[in-house]
């Protein structure tokens, strides 16, 4: 199942190649931010759990994307 969203990007991304600041984030930058491993990244993107964008040859997460995942699997705390 290929869940890449297509988008209007700006081809002009930070001098270490991060599109962090237009809301993108590389892969290692989304593993960071959800403090997992590239495996587990992946397993959520080919799920379709995890929406993504391809750009040639690099796959970049949104920032939204990521919130989403959270939002998804947020557990409400028992009270």
């Amino acid at each position: 199942m290929n869940t890449t969203t297509s988008t209007n990007l700006s081809t002009t991304g930070s001098k270490d190649g991060s599109d962090a600041q237009d809301g993108l984030l590389t892969v290692k930058e989304a593993c960071d931010a959800l403090r997992v491993g590239r495996w587990t990244l992946y397993t959520f993107i080919h799920s379709g759990e995890l929406t993504t964008v391809k750009l040639r040859r690099r796959r970049l997460v949104p920032r939204t994307a990521i919130q989403e995942l959270i939002k998804e699997h947020q557990i409400e705390a028992i009270t």
